[in-house]
């Protein structure tokens, strides 16, 4: 059931995550007028990086819960 629980949280924060990349995305290409592919290809780029740094603080909160 824990592991169950736990698959259901990154789950959720997964989806969340989704949902607000695919709205700052949006923001930033009508902030600045369909400029083209260029924004969405930076904003992609920032946002992966972002997803990636908040799962590195993950496993290491992780870590440090498990005392490591």
């Amino acid at each position: 059931m824990r592991a169950f629980n736990i698959y259901i949280k990154n789950g959720l924060w997964f989806f969340i995550e989704l949902v607000l990349i695919f709205v700052i995305i949006e923001g930033i290409y009508y902030a600045f007028g369909y400029y083209g592919e260029l924004t969405i290809a930076v904003a992609l780029l920032i946002f992966t990086s972002l997803i990636f740094i908040i799962g590195l603080v993950n496993a290491r909160l992780k870590d440090k819960r498990r005392g490591a």
